[in-house]
């Protein structure tokens, strides 16, 4: 969810090139509570693309009530039989990065307070699975 939430944050940022709209959230300025909801929703589609092809055997019916099929990927984001070990250093990469990314771009202390929580929560995590297993 970090990750969805830090690019649908950068794409609202971004300056308008040629004329056309340099973002997707370029429409709904006018409302900061329209803008925040369509972070959100971007950031819940790029958890679900994401999450998706993650999970071997502990998948969920993604297209549930049409369907009860299960989609099994051949990587797992947390089984270390199934790279989760690489998958979730990556993830943990990515995410720690887009943290400082987005705490350098932003200066209001409630997004930052925001970023510091979620830092806390993937080292809390990290912690976790490093004694875990």
């Amino acid at each position: 969810m970090c990750v969805g939430l830090a690019l649908a944050g950068a794409l609202a940022d971004t300056p308008a090139r040629d004329g056309l709209p340099g973002s997707l959230l370029s429409y709904s300025r006018s409302s900061a509570v329209a803008d925040a909801i369509l972070v959100l929703a971007l950031s819940a589609i790029v958890h679900i693309a994401t999450d998706f092809p993650l999970h071997v055997l502990d998948g969920h019916p993604a297209f549930w009530p049409v369907s009860e099929w299960i989609f099994q990927s051949g990587i797992s984001y947390w089984d270390p039989h199934y790279y989760g070990n690489v998958i979730s250093l990556a993830e943990l990469a990515l995410a720690g990065g887009l943290i400082v990314l987005l705490w350098l771009r932003f200066r209001s202390w409630m997004v930052r307070c925001v970023l510091l929580s979620a830092a806390f929560s993937y080292g809390a995590i990290a912690y976790h699975w490093a004694t875990a297993f």
